[in-house]
């Protein structure tokens, strides 16, 4: 036997992990399942693809909260609603509509004074009203200076809470985006698996198994804080949403 072709065993396999190391692809070789009842032995390749899609928001929500206090629970609860009713005209006024605002919750709670000694005081009430308001832009190119006008209009209106704000989109462009992901991975799993078998000289001939690891959604562009550090913030810029996700298949070879 020669030199060459005592290396050729060596380079080969040194190809296959390469292969492997670069694109998450596993050779199962003739070391796999036997069908029972027969000697035959079934080889496959696993693969791993992996899709991601982007888009650009079409809408902001905006989550924020109404927070005041009072000696009693109905003046904490009164100054509360007081606020709520200007923001929400002024929100109609600038051609935001109702079905656009929403509450998370409500809720009113007592407010103790805590002494180094003795027991807790009570000394008022703090009422806590959580909102989501929706901003849809009539033209997508708008949507970062609409979404400034309503933080405007909070600031003016005296809502002193800004939880945070997220840029997405709307739940049948979210969908279609999860599609357009997992027809990526799973064009990607069949590349990598094409690749795989023309380098080890073998054909696919079917799919054992397809295993989906669900969809990955990375917080979108947020800003956060309160009022006073978004107030100077009259226009947010948006960013992308992105969608990915990541399919395992196993093809049976010939």
């Amino acid at each position: 036997m020669s030199a060459n072709s005592r290396l050729l065993p060596t380079v080969t396999v040194g190809l296959l992990v390469i292969l492997a190391a670069v694109t998450g692809m596993v050779y199962t070789g003739f070391n796999t399942n036997t069908t029972p009842g027969t000697t035959s032995e079934i080889k496959k390749i696993t693969v791993t693809g992996i899709g991601e899609v982007k888009t650009v928001p079409d809408r902001t929500r905006i989550f924020l909260a109404i927070v005041t206090q009072g000696k009693t629970a109905e003046e904490a609860s009164s100054l509360n609603a007081d606020i709520f009713q200007k923001f929400s005209a002024a929100l109609s006024q600038a051609g935001v509509t109702r079905d656009r605002l929403e509450t998370q919750s409500y809720n009113i709670n007592p407010i103790y004074d805590y002494p180094e000694k003795g027991r807790p005081v009570l000394i008022g009430y703090e009422a806590r009203h959580r909102l989501l308001v929706t901003v849809v832009p009539k033209n997508i190119d708008d949507l970062g200076k609409e979404s400034g006008k309503v933080i405007d209009i909070i600031v003016a209106q005296g809502v002193n809470q800004i939880e945070y704000i997220e840029f997405t989109v709307a739940s049948e462009t979210r969908s279609k985006l999860k599609d357009d992901a997992l027809k990526a991975a799973l064009t990607s799993a069949q590349s990598k698996a094409e690749l795989m078998a023309q380098s080890l000289g073998v054909k696919i001939t079917g799919v054992q198994s397809v295993f989906e690891a669900g969809f990955i959604e990375p917080p979108s562009p947020v800003v956060r804080g309160s009022v006073a550090e978004v107030k100077a913030a009259t226009e947010v810029v948006p960013g992308t949403v992105t969608v990915s996700t990541s399919v395992t298949v196993v093809y049976a070879l010939g």
